[in-house]
């Protein structure tokens, strides 16, 4: 009986915090929901040509492609909803016309000032209504191929925000995201989506630049939030470990504040390793231990992180 109320009692904060969330978003209005439609379809447009191979659709695609919506690459909902889209000679076209103009390059770029606005409305409920007892447990990675770049910031406060992968303890995976070396940062989460894809953030600056924020390009609308959640708010609201990977990587997306280096992560296999990436790993390797920062490669980070 116990273990049934305990249960029982978490389910209510996830879904208390996730009701709250969309509460919040209701409550910006005109404010939160200034995308337009036509951002919205090529959002949804941009996520189903993955998908769709990135070519023209028609009826018979998913048995030319044999599409299969239980793939562990793509959540169920999404695929779905991409699928969908076969059902409507409307969308069809829709989607042909749009895949042309993607093509063709005729989008206009992201106005980025509207991309700082949006973030800071969505890391504002994100603070409001998330659990910071729990999201100081995840384990939170930059990854990239400079990390003699960051190391430039050891023992320091990295003044910025810096997009990351995360994990839980004792369950550290690597990234989908490119880049050979993991920096293992310890800040505050401004922000944690399952899928990168469902914020699409903007590039930013690096960590040369102090003081930076991140903005993101899309800000799901409040029924979109009822019918699949996006976020991590809670230990509860983690959800399975599939729904943040893709062939087993992690495609989540953190957004870590005042952060500090604690450990490095290196993917590559020594036997895989060319001269000169030896040599330059050693370096690597020298710089931070000098500075006491720990190098593992991926099989100590997961016993390790």
């Amino acid at each position: 009986m116990k273990l049934l109320l305990e249960s029982w009692r978490e389910y209510l904060n996830e879904s208390t915090r996730q009701i709250k969330f969309v509460a919040h978003v209701r409550d910006k209005g005109t404010e939160w929901s200034d995308i337009d439609a036509t951002t919205r379809e090529n959002e949804d447009f941009e996520r189903c040509a993955d998908i769709f191979g990135w070519a023209d659709i028609d009826k018979d695609t998913v048995t030319d492609l044999g599409l299969d919506c239980e793939d562990d690459y793509y959540s169920e909902q999404e695929c779905a909803k991409c699928l969908s889209i076969l059902n409507s000679p409307e969308k069809v076209k829709a989607y042909n016309a749009w895949y042309k103009k993607f093509i063709d390059d005729e989008f206009a770029p992201v106005d980025s000032g509207k991309m700082m606005l949006r973030a800071d409305m969505l890391k504002a409920i994100f603070k409001q209504v998330a659990d910071y007892d729990f999201l100081k447990t995840v384990i939170t990675t930059h990854w990239t191929n400079d990390p003699m770049n960051f190391l430039k910031y050891a023992n320091k406060t990295i003044q910025s925000e810096i997009p990351a992968t995360a994990t839980l303890p004792g369950q550290y995976r690597q990234s989908g995201w490119p880049g050979g070396f993991g920096i293992v940062l310890e800040g505050t989460i401004t922000l944690l989506a399952k899928n990168m894809d469902q914020i699409k953030s903007n590039l930013g600056r690096n960590a040369d630049q102090q003081n930076t924020k991140r903005g993101v390009i899309y800000l799901p609308s409040a029924e979109e939030l009822e019918e699949n959640f996006p976020f991590v708010l809670d230990k509860e609201g983690w959800g399975e470990d599939r729904e943040h990977q893709r062939d087993g990587w992690m495609w989540n997306e953190a957004f870590v504040d005042n952060s500090t280096i604690k450990a490095i992560v290196m993917l590559r296999d020594a036997q895989m390793q060319t001269e000169k990436e030896r040599t330059y790993i050693g370096d690597v390797k020298r710089k931070a231990e000098g500075m006491n920062i720990p190098v593992y490669d991926i099989g100590e980070a997961k016993v390790k992180l």
